[in-house]
């Protein structure tokens, strides 16, 4: 997990597990069934993330973490799909950022450029979420604060439902 440089004591460890427990709850509250690959502050390495996700057979993989820069103007959240996307990685994706957008967040797009071995892994659709960076002062803020990291979650769980209900 990296460290904010803009603000002291904010990891990225730590944001994303409040996040990803706020998404897990939010969709086990409309019954759905989650998996997470850790619970709490324990490094799990790239390989057995995407492992778990495949020995699991989720219907969507998401791995979700907080950017950084070295240009400190760089600010929103970006969603990643494999290289060679599958439709339901696309669609995933797609739900999720208008999700985020509608929840105010700042876009900075849908990229699939970068090959992520997290992604690349996964036997079934898979999505990486930026949620902002730890290097922008307004996105640190917005992630340092309960408030705004269950914005996140709501967004993103709210996301991955319409991505579920489509299918």
């Amino acid at each position: 997990g990296a460290p904010s440089p803009v603000i002291r004591g904010l990891i990225e460890k730590n944001v994303v597990l409040d996040v990803a427990k706020g998404v897990a709850g939010d969709l086990q509250a409309v019954g759905a069934t989650t998996s997470m690959t850790r619970r709490g502050d324990t490094f799990i390495a790239l390989d057995d993330r995407a492992a778990k996700g495949n020995a699991f057979r989720a219907d969507l993989f998401i791995s979700i973490h907080a950017d950084s820069a070295t240009n400190r103007a760089a600010r929103g959240f970006t969603i990643y799909t494999p290289h060679n996307p599958s439709k339901g990685s696309l669609a995933a994706a797609s739900a999720i950022d208008r999700a985020m957008r509608r929840h105010g967040f700042i876009s900075r797009g849908i990229n699939r450029t970068r090959h992520l071995r997290v992604l690349e892994q996964s036997k079934g659709p898979a999505v990486l979420v930026e949620t902002g960076f730890l290097t922008n002062v307004s996105d640190a803020a917005a992630l340092n604060s309960p408030a705004a990291r269950r914005r996140y979650a709501k967004a993103i769980a709210e996301g991955i439902r319409d991505y579920l209900s489509s299918k």
